[in-house]
């Protein structure tokens, strides 16, 4: 029988059949000892049903798209398994970091997930629409949408993307009101929430675990706790999200080019014209110097000619911004 996991902490798990009956669950010997793929929140998993009630897990079956981040340890977490929306949450108050949502929408698009910018608590901006307009010329190819739940301003909209067999997923910064929108898709409040602190403009953090639900529309739900960095994987992750920037780039004159000076370097006239923003541009320097030196504790023999060449384009931003 096929189960899909709706709890997972560890090694405790709770599985859901076809007909939305919930299991509690445990691995099977050869799945502990033998696989690779540890089951997650979202997963479908063939389950055999023991005496007592509960599922043996004993395989996790292929995803069709994944949720995976770069932990402070360097190691990959996957967040969920099998979505087909992510909801990438911020507040319209000092949370809202751009540089930050280019790396959700890079886990998203590199999972093979659909990525919309939700910039929730839009009531406390004093120029909304303006915010609106930042983000998304910014992210021109992502929905961007601005909601309040307190006001119920376009809580519609994010309930389109909640239709029967498909699965959405909310991630976003502690208090941001991931729980709140998750609220007003199920249509009751399953996910506790708290309000945003006074004294410093910041959410309390609500959501301690990752759990999927099921909305009244037949939609599966996935909650997410808050997160503190977001890494990038490799370099498909930073290649399909700034997938702008390495198109330009291969246009340059020369194969080599740093992007600082040299002439028919389409990094350049993108960045003079306006095509290509600064901010844009040195965030895709960060994030590349970042990989690279991950890629450089394990494995010494990148370590020269990657720091190298991801040096000499940040001194030539340097000198290009002199």
């Amino acid at each position: 029988m096929n189960f899909r996991i709706v709890f997972a902490n560890r090694e405790r798990f709770r599985v859901m059949d076809q007909y939305l009956n919930i299991f509690d669950a445990a691995l099977a010997g050869k799945i502990r000892n033998q696989s690779t793929l540890w089951p997650n929140v979202g997963d479908y998993v063939s389950g055999v049903p023991q005496p007592g009630g509960w599922i043996s897990i004993e395989a996790v079956i292929d995803r069709i798209s994944v949720l995976e981040r770069r932990g402070p340890d360097g190691r990959a977490q996957v967040l969920a398994a099998n979505v087909d929306t992510l909801f990438i949450v911020t507040s319209a108050n000092q949370d809202l970091n751009l540089n930050r949502l280019e790396r959700y929408v890079a886990m998203a698009i590199s999972g093979g997930v659909a990525p919309v910018i939700v910039i929730n608590q839009i009531e406390l901006a004093a120029d909304p629409y303006g915010i609106l307009d930042l983000v998304a010329e910014r992210f021109s190819s992502v929905n961007v949408l601005g909601t309040s739940v307190i006001e119920g301003w376009n809580l519609d909209a994010i309930a389109e993307y909640a239709e029967a067999g498909r699965t959405v997923a909310f991630v976003g910064s502690s208090g941001v009101g991931k729980s709140s929108l998750t609220n007003a898709i199920l249509g009751a409040f399953h996910m506790q929430v708290s309000a945003i602190r006074e004294d410093d403009d910041r959410g309390r953090h609500t959501t301690t675990h990752r759990e999927l639900l099921v909305a009244p529309s037949g939609a599966m739900v996935i909650d997410t706790p808050g997160l503190r960095t977001v890494g990038l994987g490799d370099d498909a992750d930073l290649e399909l999200a700034f997938a702008d920037i390495e198109s330009l780039a291969r246009q340059c004159r020369f194969t080599d080019c740093r992007h600082s000076t040299e002439p028919g370097c389409a990094i350049l006239s993108a960045l003079e014209s306006g095509e290509l923003q600064t901010e844009r541009w040195e965030n895709y320097i960060k994030l590349g110097r970042e990989l690279a030196f991950e890629r450089r504790k394990t494995n010494k023999a990148l370590q020269s000619e990657e720091k190298k060449k991801w040096a000499k384009i940040h001194m030539a931003n340097r000198e290009r911004r002199k």
